[in-house]
């Protein structure tokens, strides 16, 4: 059985008075609930919608929501995981890794031959500024999509790469241009451009999956996830 636009705005209201505030886990519950409601629904005709509703809740036992939320918060972290994996894979696989392979020989002669301190400081300046997009990116989203638990982690750790890279320069004393440093330099870039990219691809993927969600489900209203 399909369920009526009134039967989805029911249960958004539902789940949105349970007190999830992150988007792509409220649409996560939002359609697991639909899920489970339609196929009661179909398995007993007799079933109104309120008595599906009702006991797709207590399936849940003794603690409801806060149980599908702690089991759909792990699907969404796999997800989450399995795109980074997926980019990786992606990076090392032919004829792709030709590029990073090229890239970090590149890097790797750029610090044995360019003066030290001006090449340092463009990687840190780089680095800086790839920060600064991915935060203002954030920034740029409409207010439910900045709330989405994917969302929140990249911009709670967005200068952690700047932060490092500082760091390894510290340790480097930026004099240090021998081969072993060189390797060391051509790694953490490297590092540091999987990791932005990375991000992105993490950042399209959440936000496409939400945008689906909603689609089907019908957008919820800012008011309703604050």
């Amino acid at each position: 059985m399909t369920l009526t636009p009134a039967h989805l705005d029911q249960i958004k209201t539902f789940i949105s008075k349970r007190g999830f505030t992150a988007m792509d886990l409220q649409m996560e519950i939002i359609d697991h609930v639909a899920c489970r409601i339609e196929d009661k629904l179909t398995e007993n005709p007799s079933l109104t919608f309120e008595q599906a509703l009702k006991q797709t809740h207590a399936e849940f036992g003794i603690f409801g929501f806060s149980t599908l939320e702690e089991a759909m918060a792990k699907s969404l972290n796999r997800k989450y995981r399995g795109v980074i994996i997926q980019e990786f894979r992606r990076w090392i696989s032919f004829p792709s890794v030709i590029l990073p392979i090229g890239f970090g020989i590149l890097l790797f002669y750029l610090f044995l031959m360019a003066p030290s301190t001006p090449l340092l400081t463009a990687c840190a300046l780089l680095n800086i500024m790839g920060s600064i997009v991915v935060c203002t990116n954030h920034l740029r989203m409409k207010k439910r999509y900045r709330k989405m638990m994917v969302m929140r982690g990249v911009s709670a750790y967005a200068f952690v790469p700047t932060i490092a890279f500082q760091y390894w320069l510290q340790l480097g004393h930026h004099t240090s241009q021998t081969w072993e440093w060189a390797v060391m330099f051509s790694i953490l870039c490297l590092g540091l451009c999987f990791l932005f990219v990375a991000v992105f691809r993490l950042q399209t993927f959440a936000l496409s999956k939400c945008q689906e969600l909603e689609a089907q489900y019908g957008v919820l209203a800012d008011n309703q996830i604050s």
